[in-house]
């Protein structure tokens, strides 16, 4: 596995970790910002998915009209 793909699974691995149990244990505040590191992640990864698939259509539009 990638170092990219091991640093994603323990990004993962956190989000399950803080959702399912761990965020509840937590004082308010401290809930407040690591939700907000959380929402700042999946804001990230869906732009970088956006622009993922933007990339592969133009590679894939270049490909074609050669």
């Amino acid at each position: 596995m990638s170092k990219e793909g091991k640093l994603l699974d323990r990004v993962d691995d956190g989000f399950n970790y803080f959702y399912d149990y761990r965020l509840e244990e937590l004082k308010e505040d401290d809930r407040y910002y690591i939700k907000a590191f959380m929402n700042y992640i999946e804001q990230l990864e869906s732009k970088v998915d956006k622009q993922a698939k933007a990339l592969r259509k133009l590679g894939s539009y270049h490909l074609l009209n050669k």
